[in-house]
Parts: structure tokens; sequence; C-alpha cells
């Protein structure tokens, strides 16, 4: 049988979250009170920095209609926020004059709707791949990157710390 109540510890500290950008203006310095009615309105239309923030996927031609219709449709569903975010499949060329053209258009299009636009700075992935343009620039980058070695040491010689990142102890 499913628990009803496992999301209740969640559902309660997003309502303490909502209820804390839900202030009246009437409150007496260092002391707040929320209304029904404000906590109510925050909750089902959040402020911009609260709203989600979806992914604006691009990952066919981008072209200013589908950028128009996309925003459009987010606008329709309350989101006031979103990220830019190319995945594989983009024919619009990737960095290129075309692509920061679309970027910008987004952007202006996103302030003119109340919306903050976001860039999702990676196409595909691993990270810093950048659709491929690390690699093809840098060869040598390919496979690189840094890692965590062990050290396990019965003492730590103190003037040594400062060789080190990460220092754990266990306690017990």
């Amino acid at each position: 049988m499913e628990n009803k109540y496992a999301l209740t510890p969640l559902l309660f500290f997003l309502i303490l979250i909502a209820a804390g950008s839900c202030r009246t203006g009437t409150e007496t310095p260092g002391k707040h009170r929320v209304k029904f009615e404000n906590f109510k309105k925050h909750f089902e239309y959040p402020d911009i920095q609260y709203s989600t923030a979806p992914f604006m996927v691009w990952n066919d031609r981008v072209t200013r209609e589908k950028i128009d219709h996309m925003l459009a449709d987010f606008a329709g569903q309350n989101i006031h926020q979103l990220f830019i975010h190319p995945r594989p499949g983009l024919i619009t060329e990737y960095l290129s004059d075309e692509w920061f053209d679309l970027v910008r258009y987004t952007v202006e299009r996103g302030k003119a709707l109340n919306m903050n636009v976001w860039l999702y700075d990676e196409n595909s992935y691993p990270s810093g791949f950048a659709g491929g343009h690390v690699p093809a620039a840098m060869p040598e980058s390919y496979d690189q990157g840094v890692g965590l070695k062990m050290h396990k040491l019965e003492k730590l010689d103190a003037s040594k710390i400062k060789d080190y990142f990460l220092i754990l102890r266990k306690v017990g």
C-alpha cells in the first residue's frame, strides 16, 4: 500500500518557502504575518524568480517563428523563465552567427514577455564538449579530466595540510 504521507515533509517545506514570499506590506518590522489570500496568489502565480525554469529544447532548425511559438506556449503555461538548451539533432550551427542572432532574439522576446531566458552552455555531452568545437580546436583535450585519488594515512603531517583538498576523519 502506498504511503499517502510520503510527500508531507517536502510539501511542508515548499509551503514554508512560498509563505515567506507572501508579505502583505503592513507587517511590523521584524515580524512576518501571512494572509492566506497572498499565500494562495503567490503559490499559484509565483514571482518570476520562483517560476519553474524548463528547457527550451533546440534540436532541429531553429527559426524566429519556432521561438515565438515556444515562448507563447511557455507563457501560456505561466512559465516565466527557461533555459535555451541545444540538443542532439540541432541543425542550426551551434555557436554560429545565426545561432547567436537567435539567442539574442529569444532574450529580447523573452524580456517583452516578462521572462528570464538562460543559456545552457553545452551542446551535447560530456560537459565541456561544446558540440564538438572543443575537441576540434584542441584534440589534446579529448578524454582529459580531473579526478580524485584516495590516499589512506594513519597520521597526517600538519605541515602538509595545504597539500590536501579534502580530509575526512571517522568519528566514533
